[in-house]
């Protein structure tokens, strides 16, 4: 084990990084389509994330984020369509504060997105990196753009106007990408709903990660863009107080107390910031999403009117500065990594064929070899 897998722990049952360092692994090095694999700077349930660079004929050399689905999952039908789905739901989704995804390509009979790359590091990562520092305006600032994210995706429509229902579903910190640049972007459309398709579970199912969903999740009720809203607020209520809402010694301890536990006012919490807030993060947890906010836009205008009032002037260059704080030395060992390997890596890679994402259209997966015939990647170490 290098010392970067050492760096990752065990949440919930799936590894996530601790920090945004690249971990070493014997895939670096290799051509996954088009691209050179530089590291591996994610994991999930779906699949891991890896740093790429591809260099186009005008020698223009770019990095991106691959999202490659776990091996395993590449034979399973349900788990292709996530992919295809989150594919699709993004493509058609432009704006500054969301991750694009450019495409979803095949190898050898693996699935994987090609992503903007982020450099900086997730919201969860620099509040657990600083768990006693909660500078409002620095929240209040990442919040914004992530609201403005969500808000453009709840927005979007196709080409005929007519409106996709987008639903995240997994609005958590980890899912919020937090450049050095001091811009925050959502990410991870993995579990999205939307009005042009949506893999089907089976019944009861719950999609997400618990200590984020909303009532409406936990209840298998009908989901809309108010549930993302709880989302938020529960995103919001951790990142003032510090402390983890609803969170139980176990899944159903913690989806019972989504249910049922009272809210309390979040200046009276952990941290304890200042009341102006209260009113706001208890509206947008308001169980009844009738008197929840019934957009993100509309909870960001009343975060907007608070931070005003209080005098606090939300800014990035203070949240890029924060970043740099909490992981300049990860970050700037991340580069020295993918320097190192560039120099190292014999000539650019031959162009071969993408499969982009049709926005009017019902993208059709490439079919993938028999089982046991396909070519075998290297196992990440």
């Amino acid at each position: 084990m290098t010392q970067a897998d050492a760096q990752e722990r065990s949440v919930g049952g799936r590894r996530w990084p601790s920090d945004p360092a690249i971990v070493s692994t014997r895939l670096a090095g290799s051509l996954l389509g088009d691209y050179q694999v530089l590291g591996r700077i994610g994991h999930g349930g779906m699949g891991a994330v890896y740093l790429a660079r591809r260099v186009s004929l005008a020698r223009v050399d770019r990095l991106y984020a691959l999202k490659v689905m776990h091996e395993h999952l590449t034979f399973d039908d349900r788990s292709v369509s996530m992919m295809i789905d989150e594919a699709r739901a993004a493509a058609r989704i432009h704006h500054p504060n969301m991750v694009a995804v450019e495409a979803i390509e095949e190898d050898g009979g693996r699935l994987y997105l090609v992503m903007q790359y982020v450099e900086g590091c997730t919201f969860g990562q620099l509040l657990k990196r600083t768990p006693e520092f909660r500078d409002p305006g620095r929240i209040l600032s990442i919040m914004f753009d992530a609201l403005e994210g969500l808000d453009a995706a709840h927005s979007a429509v196709d080409y005929s106007g007519i409106p996709l229902d987008v639903v995240h579903r997994d609005f958590t910190p980890e899912n919020i990408l937090v450049g050095v640049d001091g811009v925050a972007r959502v990410a991870d459309f993995g579990i999205a709903k939307t009005a042009i398709g949506e893999v089907q579970t089976s019944p009861g199912a719950r999609k997400g990660k618990y200590a984020y969903m909303s009532p409406e999740q936990l209840t298998a009720s009908p989901t809309d863009r108010r549930s993302d809203i709880f989302s938020a607020g529960i995103v919001l209520y951790n990142a003032l107080t510090g402390t983890r809402l609803f969170v139980g010694g176990s899944d159903p301890h913690t989806m019972s107390n989504i249910l049922e536990q009272p809210v309390k006012p979040p200046s009276t919490v952990g941290l304890r910031p200042l009341a102006v807030f209260d009113r706001i993060c208890l509206k947008a947890l308001d169980r009844d999403r009738e008197r929840r906010y019934q957009s993100a836009a509309e909870l960001a205008s009343d975060l907007r009117a608070a931070a005003y009032e209080c005098g606090i002037l939300p800014s990035r260059s203070p949240v890029a500065n924060w970043v740099r704080i909490a992981f300049g030395r990860q970050l700037a060992e991340r580069w020295q990594v993918v320097r190192s390997l560039i120099a190292s890596l014999p000539s650019d890679p031959p162009a071969r064929e993408s499969i982009w994402i049709e926005p009017m259209g019902e993208p059709t997966p490439a079919p993938r070899a028999a089982r046991g015939t396909e070519p075998r990647l290297p196992d990440v170490v």
